[in-house]
């Protein structure tokens, strides 16, 4: 939620928010979640001794990107899809 009408305005006239963007955003969900079990393999990895692969940086990718899919599939049952 964006609280500021100015900067509401400014997005909206750049475009960035419309139909076609928010149903590609959606139409993606499935490749995100392929993203997402990738990562948890690496995780799993760095567990078990890969130490070039950073855990902690892995696992806040996961929460973020987590975060992301929950935002979508939100927006996806606003919209009806």
């Amino acid at each position: 939620m964006i609280d500021d009408p100015e900067s509401v305005d400014v997005m909206l006239s750049l475009n960035f928010i419309n139909e076609d963007n928010i149903m590609s955003y959606i139409e993606n969900i499935a490749i995100i979640r392929k993203v997402l079990s990738n990562l948890a393999s690496m995780i799993i990895a760095s567990r078990m001794g890969l130490s070039t692969l950073d855990e902690g940086a892995l696992k806040k990718s996961v929460e973020g990107l987590q975060d992301v899919v929950d935002g979508l599939e939100n927006v996806k049952m606003a919209i009806g899809k």
